[in-house]
């Protein structure tokens, strides 16, 4: 078994397939980088995955301590009530370009 050290990490309760509780561990006492934690985690706790190309609190390359503008659209996309759980890949990724296409439109 291999051991990988995290100076934080999330878990996620759900409930009846809803998000009931997410619990964040943070086990490193730097100011700059526990706010990163606390974000990042955040994110993962809502169920969203690390990005590795877009400027996000999920790109642990990157690791900045507020949530960017795609990180938002991220998160308001996962949650859009147009897209269900059970939904298949091919039934939700119209879904999704059309909430994602109307937050941009928005922030214009």
């Amino acid at each position: 078994n291999r051991v990988e050290y995290a100076p934080c990490y999330a878990h996620s309760e759900f409930r009846a397939q809803r998000l009931d509780k997410v619990t964040i561990q943070i086990s490193i006492e730097k100011p700059d980088i526990v706010k990163h934690c606390i974000v990042h985690e955040m994110f993962h706790g809502f169920g969203l995955a690390h990005s590795h190309v877009l400027p996000s609190v999920l790109n642990s390359k990157m690791m900045p301590s507020e949530p960017s503008p795609w990180d938002e659209i991220a998160l308001k996309t996962f949650y859009d009530p147009r897209l269900q759980s059970g939904m298949t890949r091919q039934e939700a990724l119209p879904i999704a370009r059309k909430i994602i296409l109307e937050q941009l439109a928005n922030r214009r």
